[in-house]
C-alpha cells in the first residue's frame, strides 16, 4: 500500500521513525525496543 504524499507529510517525526522501521521489515517488538517505546505505542502508530 502506498500512502499519498499529503498523508505522509502529516506524520510526526516519531511516526515517521516507526514507519521507516516497518518499511525495513522490523517486528513491532524490535521497533519498540529500538525506539524505547511500548509495544502498544508501536501498534497504535
Amino acid at each position: 500500500m502506498i500512502m499519498p504524499q499529503e498523508k505522509i507529510e502529516q506524520l510526526t517525526e516519531r511516526e515517521m521513525e516507526v514507519l521507516w522501521q516497518v518499511a525495513k521489515g522490523r517486528l513491532n517488538k524490535e521497533i519498540g525496543a529500538d525506539l524505547d517505546i511500548s509495544l502498544d505505542t508501536v501498534k497504535n502508530i
